[in-house]
């Protein structure tokens, strides 16, 4: 408890459970204990917290509470006091970190970092639809996405495809 990062620093070092248990090209966790944390050890109501909750091993799963996650797959998350939000989604080789510079009287992540995940999810149907789109231009209509995250998705998936643009330069 009580960890101290940058979104940056904590997203590298959670990025160990969607990388197979690598980061910066050391391993240090086995496929096997990974898969240990998406093994459900309490499903119910949190005396702390005083929600239900969904446990693995070390971190939250998705439940009926938390809509916005992924509800099936190999996902887990924690939130801390003030707003901050972790997700791993291993189906997606995701990684979404939120630390915030304002602290707000919550405790497991707010609108803030909820806002950066619904529109990371955005930008996984955005590239799926592109993907569709360049094969078969009749299709779909990029229209069919909610207009709430579109722009925010929009953005991250021109982020991502700037990155990687960039390393192909490099």
């Amino acid at each position: 408890a009580n960890g101290h990062g940058n979104a940056r620093s904590v997203a590298t070092i959670q990025g160990l459970i969607t990388n197979g248990g690598e980061v910066n090209g050391v391993k240090l966790l086995k496929p096997e204990t990974i898969d240990l944390i998406f093994q459900e050890q309490s499903n119910g109501p949190d005396l702390v917290l005083l929600m239900p909750l969904r446990f693995g091993i070390g971190y939250g799963l998705p439940n009926e509470e938390f809509p916005f996650l992924p509800q099936n797959g190999k996902v887990c998350f924690w939130g801390g006091w003030g707003g901050s939000l972790i997700v791993n989604d291993v189906d997606q080789n995701l990684t979404i970190s939120y630390m915030m510079n304002k602290m707000m009287q919550t405790v497991v992540g707010d609108t803030r970092g909820l806002g950066i995940l619904e529109a990371a999810y955005k930008s996984i149907e955005w590239a799926i639809l592109r993907r569709r789109w360049d094969s078969n231009p009749r299709w779909v209509s990029p229209h069919t996405l909610s207009k709430r995250a579109d722009s925010a998705a929009l953005a991250l998936l021109l982020l991502a495809d700037t990155t990687i643009l960039n390393e192909y330069l490099a």
